[in-house]
C-alpha cells in the first residue's frame, strides 16, 4: 500500500473502517482521531486543552499494522498501584483510583517504509585468520620456546554492486513520541508482535495523528536502511569486520504505511496544581512519569513532629527544674528530653525526604 497524497478534512475517510473526527488541542495543537463523543474532552497529551473538530491534513489510507494493548484495567490497576505506593509522601491527587479514573488508551502512529536500495559500494573487509609465533619463557634454569596461536584479521579491499528490497523499517511519525519512551530505547515496542489493522481492534480509542510527513521522515530512516546495506555487503564478502565503508545508493520505490501502537495516558496534580503527566506502554506495562512527592506534606508532618519535640522538651527542663522538690520527677526528665531529641530528627527527615525525593526524580530525566 502506497501512500500518495494528503487530504484536507474534518473527518476519517472511510477506508479505514472506523468512525472518527479530526480534533485537534487548543493547548498543545496536536492533531487526534476520535469520537464525535469525545469532542471537548481533555487533550490525552497534555491534558490542558480541550478538543475541537477541525480541518487538518490527513491521508486517507489506513494503518497497516497494529499492536494491540495488553494492559487491561485489572493489570493497570497493579502496574499504578506499585507506582504510587513507593511514593511516602504522596500529593493528595496522587493515588491509583485518580490515576485509573483519568486513564485514556491511545494509539501512536509510527510509520512503516520500504525500499529498494541499488548502488555500488566500497569497503575494506577483515578476514579471520590464525597466526602462529612463538615466545620465549625462563623456567627450570632454561630459556624454552612456546608456540602461540593468535587470531587476527586479514583486511582486503572489495567492491561491488548491492539490489535490495527492505521492508517495514519504522521510524518516527508523531514528535510526541519521545515523551512516551521511558528510556532512549526506540525500540520499546516489539513489532514482530504486531498484527494487520483491523477496524474491529480499535473502539472507542483514540489516535494521534502524524505530524512528520514522510518527506522529513525520510530523513532519519535513510541511516537505518545504509545500515542494513552495510550488514549485507558483510555477509556477501564473508567478512568478520568492515571499515572504510563507502556506498552510493538510489533508493527507489519507497512505500509509507503506519503501524499504531498502543499507550495508556494519565496524570495527577501535584501541590503547586502543575499536571504531572503519566503514561504506560500498552504492550510492556513499562511507565513513565515523575512520582512527586508532598513537599507541603513534609513541612505539615515536621511542624507536627517539632511542636512534640519542643512540648517535650520544655516538660523535661521543667521536670529538671522541680527535682529538688520532688526528686522522683527527675526520671521523667530523663525520658523527655531523648524523646525531644529523637523528634527533632524526625522533624529533620520529613523536611528533607521530599526534597531528596523530588531532586532524584527530576535527575533521571537529565
Amino acid at each position: 500500500m502506497s501512500i500518495t497524497s494528503n487530504i484536507l478534512s474534518d473527518r476519517l475517510p472511510p477506508e479505514w473502517g472506523i468512525q472518527r473526527i479530526i480534533a485537534d488541542c487548543t493547548n498543545c495543537h496536536s492533531s487526534f482521531l476520535i469520537p464525535e463523543s469525545d469532542l471537548e474532552i481533555v487533550c490525552p497529551f497534555c491534558f490542558q486543552g480541550n478538543l475541537k473538530q477541525s480541518q487538518s491534513l490527513f491521508r486517507s489510507e489506513p494503518p497497516e499494522k497494529i499492536i494491540p494493548s495488553k494492559i487491561d484495567s485489572n493489570r493497570a490497576n497493579l502496574l499504578l498501584d506499585k507506582f504510587v505506593n513507593e511514593v511516602k509522601m504522596r500529593c493528595d491527587d496522587f493515588s491509583t483510583q485518580q490515576l485509573i479514573n483519568r486513564l485514556n488508551l491511545l494509539y501512536l502512529p509510527m510509520w512503516l517504509v520500504d525500499a529498494t536500495i541499488n548502488g555500488q559500494w566500497v569497503a575494506t573487509a577483515g578476514f579471520p585468520q590464525q597466526v602462529k609465533s612463538s615466545v620465549e619463557k625462563y623456567s627450570n634454569g632454561s630459556w624454552q620456546s612456546q608456540d602461540v596461536i593468535e587470531k587476527k584479521l586479514r583486511w582486503e579491499k572489495r567492491s561491488g554492486e548491492i539490489s535490495r528490497r527492505y521492508d517495514n523499517i519504522p521510524v518516527l511519525a508523531n514528535t510526541n513520541f519521545d515523551k512516551f519512551l521511558t528510556s532512549s530505547n526506540k525500540n520499546e515496542y516489539d513489532l514482530n508482535q504486531s498484527i494487520p489493522y483491523s477496524p474491529s481492534i480499535i473502539t472507542n480509542d483514540r489516535i494521534a495523528v502524524p505530524n512528520i510527513e514522510p518527506n522529513l521522515a525520510w530523513q532519519n530512516a535513510q541511516p537505518t536502511f545504509e545500515k542494513l546495506a552495510c550488514n549485507d555487503v558483510a555477509i556477501a564478502c564473508d567478512a568478520d569486520q568492515i571499515q572504510d565503508y563507502h556506498l552510493h545508493p538510489d533508493f527507489l520505490n519507497l512505500n509509507w504505511t503506519q503501524v499504531l501502537l498502543p499507550v495508556l495516558t494519565t496524570y495527577y496534580l501535584d501541590d503547586d496544581g502543575q499536571y504531572q503527566i503519566v503514561m504506560i506502554n500498552g504492550q510492556t506495562g513499562a511507565i513513565k512519569g515523575k512520582r512527586i512527592a508532598s513537599q507541603r506534606k513534609g513541612f505539615l508532618y515536621a511542624g507536627i513532629a517539632f511542636t512534640i519535640a519542643l512540648a517535650t522538651f520544655l516538660l523535661g527542663l521543667g521536670a529538671f527544674a522541680i527535682a529538688p522538690i520532688i526528686p522522683p520527677i527527675s526520671f521523667l526528665g530523663l525520658l523527655l528530653i531523648p524523646i525531644a531529641i529523637i523528634a527533632t530528627i524526625i522533624a529533620g527527615y520529613f523536611m528533607v525526604s521530599p526534597w531528596n525525593w523530588n531532586k532524584a526524580q527530576y535527575q533521571q530525566d537529565d
